[in-house]
C-alpha cells in the first residue's frame, strides 16, 4: 500500500513542478545605443536623442518558437509588448535574418501602437542553410554578427500625422537557457519507479 501511494505522490509532484514551469523558457537581454532619430510632429517631442540606451529582453519557448515576448526601454522609456511575431528568413539579399516584431503601448501616445522589432542578420548568409525550423534547436542567437533594435510609430494629432523613428545596435547581450526541467523531471521520477519495483520483489 505505501509504494502504491509513494507512485501516485510521485506523479501528482511531476505534474504539479511541470505546470509550473512558465511559458518562456529562454530569455536573450540586450542593451545598445540609439544611433538615428527621425521624428515630425510633436508626437516624441525630442524625448529620445541619438546617444540614449536602449535595454530589454526577448523571451519565446523552446518548444514553440513562434510564441515569444519582447519588452523595450529606451531612453528610459518602456515599450511594453502586446502582440508579437517573428519572421525567419534564410535567404534575404543574401543574409540570414530573424526578425522579432511586437506591437508595443507607447508612454507617447494612447491612440496607436509602437512597432518595435529586434533583427538579428548573418552576413554570410550560411547560419540558417538547410535547416527546416531554424529557431532555436539549431543554434543560439548570439551567434549573428549584428542585431537592430527599431521602434517606429505614426499617428495623428490634430489632424497632423506625427510620429518618430527610432534605431540603434545591440552592443552587449547575454542569452539564458536552462535545462528543460520537464525532462528531467520525468528522468528522475522514473528512476523511483524503478526502485520501487526493486523494493517490492524484495
Amino acid at each position: 500500500m505505501k509504494n502504491y501511494l509513494l507512485i501516485v505522490t510521485l506523479f501528482l509532484s511531476q505534474t504539479v513542478i511541470a505546470d509550473t514551469i512558465t511559458e518562456f523558457d529562454t530569455s536573450y537581454y540586450f542593451s545598445g545605443v540609439v544611433s538615428n532619430v527621425d521624428q515630425s510632429g510633436t508626437l516624441l517631442n525630442g524625448a529620445i536623442q541619438t546617444g540614449d540606451v536602449f535595454n530589454g529582453v526577448l523571451q519565446y519557448n523552446s518548444f514553440s518558437p513562434y510564441l515569444i515576448n519582447l519588452d523595450v526601454s529606451v531612453g528610459g522609456y518602456s515599450f511594453s509588448p502586446n502582440v508579437s511575431s517573428v519572421l525567419i528568413d534564410d535567404n534575404l539579399n543574401g543574409e540570414d535574418v530573424i526578425i522579432f516584431s511586437s506591437d508595443a503601448f507607447s508612454e507617447f501616445s494612447n491612440s496607436s501602437y509602437a512597432s518595435v522589432q529586434l533583427k538579428f542578420v548573418d552576413s554570410t548568409g550560411t547560419l540558417l542553410s538547410g535547416t527546416a525550423d531554424p529557431l532555436p534547436d539549431y543554434f543560439l542567437l548570439n551567434q549573428f554578427d549584428s542585431v537592430l533594435l527599431s521602434v517606429n510609430q505614426t499617428t495623428f494629432e490634430n489632424s497632423t500625422l506625427s510620429g518618430y523613428s527610432i534605431t540603434g545596435g545591440v552592443l552587449q547581450s547575454s542569452e539564458f537557457s536552462p535545462v528543460p526541467i520537464p525532462a528531467a523531471v520525468w528522468l528522475f521520477g522514473s528512476g523511483l519507479l524503478g526502485l520501487v519495483g526493486v523494493a517490492r520483489r524484495k
